[in-house]
């Protein structure tokens, strides 16, 4: 109910300013007040840090929040109710401590170059929308002797291919996309280049529960019934990802081997595509009376390939119209948001090593259920397995949970995802973990 974090001593701002217990109490408060509008706010909810619900909800003052610093390097938290993954959770972006001087200096332009402060590794050198960003090593980091690279740049580019070209000419290092129809090739040619692991990661489709007709979860059941995600996984995307039929991976650390096997997930291709035309019916659609779906889904040339692949499977099944809605990245994220859709391809990868990292968003009223989903039962065995230390009953419970909605089909599990990845030869230091988290700080580069 209380924990006692002791920070380092020699952990220090870009700016050179100490890092302090009071940044991280300042962060926390500034996260879960209304005032900033936070979509992971909740997460300090989910903790069951006292009195966070309270003040997201606008009932008590942010000052009210369960954390204080008892002196410059200890920090105490105090939680509502024990929360078993906890600790795991301290890993998320969203709790790492902010510079209060650099937010109330520049307002929302704390963010830009030259104005952010930070105290990881690296700090932000330059920022080109949509172009690049880059970084350069943080002189005051308390561990910058073990820090090798000095610089960093990183483009966001959505082209697969052309973004391989530049990876094979040497202009980059690490390519994070590989396009489909060189997996194969590139897996043969430089396997000492090659990268894959598995990782926390479900990519699903969002289903606007709260829209006529798919406010009936047995056309939801026939849609999901009606891909075949071997198909996506193996031919869609040719790589090291496995079709889904679970919103927790398979593959989660620590979880049984017999874990997340959902009832649909021992069916035949064969046999889910008679229970969709079946629940089709039900639902009181069939080839001559076909539904209209409108499916979003990003600019890359993956989603452009996966969404004209899940519509000829709709279309050859049930009989199902598709419009293709491709949005570049802002775009859709703005459509997904506000609920501007019916179908989104979309996805999420977990922010701490916990099944109820997956499951939590999709409990009532949570910011992040982008499908407005809500099932008073589904939210009862999350919470209790929260609270659960007792692995093996906690399993269950989530499981009980995978198992409502697979009925409720809210979201469309696709596949769970791997690191996919060339990396140069000689990059050394490359490592992730379950979280697809790469540091910089850890690589560097062999003459």
């Amino acid at each position: 109910m209380e924990y006692v974090f002791h920070l380092h001593e020699d952990a220090h701002w870009s700016n050179g300013d100490p890092v302090t217990a009071q940044d991280f109490v300042f962060s926390w408060r500034r996260l879960v007040n209304p005032a900033t509008a936070s979509p992971f706010a909740w997460l300090l909810e989910a903790a069951s840090v006292t009195n966070a619900g309270d003040i997201i909800a606008g009932k008590r003052s942010p000052e009210t929040l369960g954390v204080w610093a008892k002196d410059e390097h200890t920090l105490v938290v105090t939680v509502e109710r024990p929360v078993s993954h906890f600790l795991s959770m301290l890993v998320t972006t969203a709790l790492s401590p902010l510079h209060q001087k650099t937010l109330e200096m520049h307002g929302d332009r704390w963010t830009r170059p030259g104005n952010l402060v930070g105290n990881g590794a690296f700090v932000l050198a330059d920022w080109t929308v949509g172009e690049s960003i880059e970084l350069e090593k943080n002189q005051h980091y308390w561990a910058k002797d073990s820090v090798r690279l000095q610089r960093v740049k990183f483009l966001p580019l959505s082209n697969a291919k052309a973004a391989l070209s530049r990876y094979l000419t040497g202009e980059i290092d690490l390519l994070f996309e590989l396009p489909a129809d060189n997996i194969d090739s590139l897996r043969n040619e430089r396997p000492k280049e090659f990268v894959g692991d598995p990782i926390l990661s479900t990519r699903y489709y969002y289903i606007q529960t709260k829209k006529e007709p798919l406010d009936n979860p047995k056309l939801r059941q026939a849609l999901a019934y009606a891909i075949d995600r071997e198909v996506i996984a193996n031919k869609v995307y040719r790589d090291d990802k496995v079709p889904a039929y679970s919103v927790v991976p398979p593959n989660l650390p620590g979880a049984t081997s017999t874990h997340y096997r959902t009832e649909w997930s021992t069916l035949s291709q064969a046999e889910r595509e008679r229970r969709a035309k079946l629940l089709y019916a039900e639902a009181g659609f069939s080839p001559e009376k076909p539904i209209t779906i409108r499916l979003l889904h990003t600019d890359s040339d993956l989603s452009a390939r996966e969404s004209i692949a899940v519509a000829s499977m709709w279309k050859r099944v049930l009989g199902v119209e598709s419009i293709l809605e491709q949005r570049e990245w802002k775009s859709f994220w703005e459509k997904l948001t506000s609920g501007d859709y019916e179908i989104a391809m979309s996805g999420y990868t977990g922010d701490y090593n916990a099944p109820s990292t997956m499951l939590l968003p999709q409990t009532s009223g949570n910011p992040s259920n982008y499908a407005h989903y809500s099932n008073i039962e589904f939210d009862r065995l999350i919470n209790e397995a929260s609270i659960t230390y007792d692995k093996v009953q906690q399993e269950k419970l989530y499981l009980s949970g995978e198992e409502i909605l697979s009925q409720d089909m809210p979201l469309i599990p696709i596949f769970h995802y791997s690191n996919l990845r060339l990396v140069k030869p000689y990059i050394r230091g490359y490592r992730t973990n379950a979280l697809d988290k790469m540091y910089s700080k850890d690589l560097w580069i062999e003459k």
